[in-house]
């Protein structure tokens, strides 16, 4: 398999050959108009900080955001560092997303700090054992 053929090397030459395509992200909190070269540049850069906390190809990271920009850029930063994506609705509470990282042996958590009241970086401080964890980010 060559790097062309990988989720990464797919991403990387989709941004190369559409590196103007509109993006629109509709929030009612944070809307975002870009380009999917814009999206990829700062995946990379993602990636690049998911490598430098220790993540590694083949590792697992979760990620607990919504469907937003920065959810985006984090899903492709994942494949961009070579490591296998775990989505996790926002719903999931502290025993759900205990018990999800737990049996994923996730080693990251792309997590945000505050979903509809719920102090997110808490839940996550609160997890026993911290869930397993090597890195958490707070996007």
């Amino acid at each position: 398999m060559t790097v062309s053929q990988t989720l990464a090397g797919q991403i990387l030459a989709g941004a190369a050959d559409h590196d103007t395509a509109r993006i629109w992200f509709d929030s009612a909190t944070r809307p975002v108009d870009t380009t999917l070269g814009a999206l990829v540049a700062d995946a990379e850069r993602a990636a690049g900080a998911l490598r430098g906390l220790g993540v590694e190809p083949g590792d697992v990271v979760a990620v607990q955001l919504p469907g937003t920009y920065e959810g985006a850029v984090a899903q492709a930063a994942v494949a961009l560092a070579g490591a296998m994506l775990l989505p996790i609705v926002m719903i999931y509470g502290p025993r759900e997303l205990d018990f999800i990282l737990r049996q994923s042996k996730a080693v990251a958590l792309v997590t945000t700090r505050e979903w509809r009241g719920r102090d997110q970086a808490a839940v996550v401080a609160g997890l026993p054992g911290g869930g397993g964890l090597r890195a958490v980010v707070v996007a």
